[in-house]
């Protein structure tokens, strides 16, 4: 085994330039796979050691109300914790002087964290003691990013509700915060004893969020402690069926849930990269293959097996295999170091990325194993081909060498591991429909490549030299051509996939010559208050609009059956959807007719006001998809429970809802009349205020109503563009990736072409055609090659990006004539660049060389 190893490298050795391209082609492929991979990896033992620190608890129960008594004594009972910790949170507005900012206020007490630390600026590290003798005093930490946007330090006071607070400290680290915020609202920490001060908890000031949390005895399992704790709750009664219960695992999920999904296609443009390099890499292979002919017969007829054969191939296989994880792991490393800058608003804080050894195993398995898979269907080849045949150095032997059987056999394996890697890298249900998607992609492309070629074949009688000939070797040559072209079209389909994507997005959300879109949400807004904050609006000179009331509610029973949804957390990913359409707690509205009544895709519109003293039920309207989540249809009944009233209610009709406006609209809209009496607060908007007008404006409605809180629209599209930015830049480098990948297998394949053509050419020089024309001949076939392959991605990308929009976006599609210009002129142009450097060496050997060598 030694010697052939020995040969295997020597061979590699004096064959410098193919086992250089073989290892960086190859390392392309896994680069992107390696560093996501690792990536992931990084994350998933990120959210797995600090799980509890993500909760700061064992187990956490959760509601939208203070806690009873009698709950309380059951979740004691059925825990039995050894310690536990109290918080409430809700969202409001802090102001400073001139300045406000919708902040998130966070009152815990003298357990706070049960895990983790709070790291401040000015304590350091600190843990419930500490914490506890820091917020006796009516003081707040808050985090960097407030007192940038207030302009404010250490030392300085900030009002949150009625209360003023001094600022003692600022919190780096937060160990219930664990991500990156959007940057709508900024946290601040105060003690649980200062809350109730800032008048902000009282019943309908605003939305308040009460949490428990229990640190259990060593030894006690979270997962089974929590479901008997759910069982032990649902007893109590209905009322006490909306507490929910969180445990570690379930926290740690739902925080990389978002990342997974990014994860999720990111790790699927890497595939189709490794695909490519796998294509350039069995080109190569057969072009070197082809040129070791010879030497090959010289071993077989001096009586080497053809199996001792087969092994110097695959050593050599196996090393520069080996090789090309080597250098795919010193990039990955690099780019480990840039990966979480791309995605830094999707990162757990504190997170710390590494290269697992499971990682390079998995690579090291692919760049060996994979290799010879990818190498097999060339290997075959020579399966049964005799040394006599291998002397001549005719391709027709070549290719006879194998049967249909063997052919099919060769394939297999390759389909067989992608498949496997597919599914594992995204699950099943995602792997599987990317596979699927995948096959049907390349399968048109290859049918349309075959047609396109076809076609140059009847087409080249009609044109000049140059083009007749560049033509009809795309016609001669299919094979390698829709090889190069199924590279080149994938990589131009993923470059331009999600700037497509994109453009709708942005077009919809900036809308600049609408003037619909709002500058101001305004919610928490008391029913007495209206009166008052109308004509504070109004004397800056502004009108509050689309008033719309919002109804806390309950289903409890659907169609007569007692509702069993449950807003449980410790689920996967793939159930979230399933965890939403169960949720029970809803809110609700009514609208006047003519609004309730807009966009109505199935049912009858809603009647007049309704009637408390007849028989009907009261009429409601569902927006279309939140129907279809939870499988509501237009007939069904639904029973509500507002503030301790049971209301029936009946679908009359479905309606699309256009979000983009960022009009006020709401899932359940009920008819008039129903809903008028019940406890209620409202939310509006407020539009076309100038920027130099809207710091003037929110702050005259801070101080005059402490308790509601004001959204700036334009900050946050400013900073969901800024996302979509990010997102968008680390997809189109691992698509980058797949592209380079794609190059190289057009490098090798426009080598291996001219190499095999280099008579045809020999004969244009001795005709006298020059350099020049003969370069030109090999660019114009190239050119049209990526030409046509460019244009088939850009359409398929066009075709795939309207489908998703349609889907997911409702129809949020606009062409990107900008970056679909730019993608075909660049993938041309590059092509052409490659195919140069693939045949200028060998175009500029001499005819007289070449015709020493008969």
């Amino acid at each position: 085994m030694q010697i052939w190893f020995k040969l295997a490298w020597r061979e590699i050795r004096n064959n410098r330039k193919f086992s250089v391209f073989f290892v960086l082609n190859l390392a392309i492929g896994l680069v992107g796979f390696l560093a996501l991979n690792s990536f992931n990896s990084s994350i998933q033992s990120h959210l797995g050691r600090n799980a509890k620190s993500i909760l700061t608890a064992d187990i956490a129960v959760n509601a939208t109300r203070p806690f009873t008594e009698e709950e309380l004594q059951t979740i004691s009972k059925s825990l039995g914790p050894i310690d536990q910790s109290r918080q409430i949170s809700f969202v409001s507005m802090s102001a400073s002087g001139v300045n406000s900012r919708l902040s998130q206020i966070i009152a815990v007490d003298a357990g706070f964290p049960l895990y983790g630390e709070l790291e401040l600026r000015e304590k350091g590290i600190i843990g419930p003691r500490q914490v506890a003798q820091a917020l006796k005093e009516p003081v707040i930490w808050v985090y960097p990013d407030l007192l940038t946007s207030l302009d404010l330090k250490l030392g300085d006071s900030l009002q949150i509700g009625s209360k003023i607070f001094k600022i003692a400290d600022v919190v780096l680290q937060d160990p219930g915060t664990s991500f990156s915020t959007f940057g709508v609202a900024s946290r601040i920490y105060m003690s649980y004893d200062q809350i109730h001060n800032t008048g902000l908890t009282a019943v309908g000031k605003s939305r308040v969020f009460h949490r428990q949390y229990y640190k259990l005895a060593p030894g006690i399992d979270e997962e089974l402690a929590a479901k008997k704790l759910q069982k032990d709750l649902d007893e109590l009664g209905e009322k006490a069926y909306s507490l929910r219960v969180q445990t570690p695992a379930g926290a740690s999920q739902q925080v990389g849930r978002a990342l997974g999904y990014l994860n999720d296609y990111l790790g699927m443009v890497s595939l189709v990269a490794l695909f490519l390099a796998g294509l350039g890499a069995a080109y190569l292979f057969r072009d070197y293959l082809h040129s070791r002919f010879q030497e090959i017969a010289i071993l077989m007829s001096l009586g080497a097996a053809r199996k001792s054969t087969y092994l110097l191939l695959l050593s050599q296989i196996l090393i520069l295999g080996g090789m090309a994880v080597i250098v795919s792991a010193f990039v990955s490393l690099a780019l480990l170091q840039i990966l979480p800058h791309l995605v830094s608003d999707f990162l757990p804080l504190g997170f710390q990325q590494d290269m697992p050894w499971a990682s390079l195993c998995v690579a090291m398995v692919l760049g060996t194993i994979g290799s010879l898979i990818f190498c097999l269907p060339v290997l075959t080849s020579i399966h049964r081909v005799q040394p006599i045949a291998l002397l001549r150095d005719t391709s027709r032997e070549f290719s006879r060498g194998n049967t249909w059987k063997l052919k099919l056999a060769s394939y297999l394996p390759g389909f067989l591991v992608y498949g496997g890697l597919t599914i594992w890298v995204a699950g099943f249900k995602r792997g599987g429909l990317f596979l699927l998607l995948f096959i049907g992609a390349l399968l048109v492309l290859t049918l349309l490549a075959w047609l396109l070629f076809k076609i140059c074949g009847h087409f080249s009688n009609r044109q000049r030299p140059v083009f007749k000939i560049a033509l009809r070797s795309l016609n001669r040559n299919r094979v390698a051509a829709i090889s190069c072209f199924l590279s080149m079209s994938l990589g131009t389909l993923l470059i331009n996939l999600i700037p497509q994507l994109q453009q709708g997005l942005v077009e919809e959300l900036e809308r600049p010559d609408d003037s619909r879109v709002p500058t101001f949400f305004v919610f928490d807004i008391q029913e007495e208050q209206i009166e008052g904050l109308t004509n504070v609006v109004a004397q800056e000179g502004f009108a509050l609009e689309s008033l719309s009331p919002l109804v806390r509610a309950r289903l409890s029973m659907v169609n007569g059956e007692i509702y069993q949804g449950q807003d449980r957390d410790d689920v996967v990913r793939d159930e979230n959807r399933e965890r939403r359409r169960r949720s029970r707690t809803y809110n609700l509205s009514y609208l006047s007719a003519d609004q309730a009544n807009l966009g109505i895709v199935e049912g009858k519109p809603l009647s007049g006001s309704y009637d408390f003293m007849g028989d009907q039920p009261v009429q409601v309207s569902l927006e279309k998809e939140f129907a279809g989540w939870r499988e509501w249809q237009v007939g069904d009944r639904l029973t509500f429970d507002i503030a301790g009233i049971p209301v029936e209610a009946q679908v009359a009709n479905l309606r699309k809802v256009e979000w983009t406006t960022f009009q006020p609209d709401f899932f359940i809209v009920m008819q008039p009349g129903a809903l008028e009496d019940a406890p209620k607060v409202f939310l509006g908007s407020i539009r076309n205020v100038p920027a130099e007008k809207r710091l003037s404006l929110q702050n005259s409605i801070v101080r005059s109503y402490p308790n509601i809180s004001v959204i700036d629209v334009t900050r946050i599209l400013a900073r969901a563009f800024e996302i979509i930015d990010q997102v968008s830049f680390a997809i189109n480098f691992m698509a980058y990736l797949a592209i380079l990948a794609g190059l190289v297998v057009l490098y090798s394949i426009a080598r291996q072409e001219v190499q095999s053509r280099v008579w045809e050419m020999n004969l244009l020089k001795t005709l006298g055609a020059r350099f020049p024309l003969v370069m030109r001949i090999v660019q114009t076939e190239f050119g049209l090659l990526a030409l046509f392959a460019a244009a088939s991605g850009l359409l398929l990308s066009l075709i795939f990006s309207f489908i998703i929009s349609w889907v997911v976006f409702e129809n949020l599609w606009r062409i990107n004539w900008w970056s679909n210009a730019v993608t075909l002129m660049a993938v041309v142009a590059l092509s052409v660049v490659t195919a140069s450097l693939a045949a200028h060496r060998t175009l500029r050997q001499k005819p007289l060389a070449l015709l020493r060598t008969v």
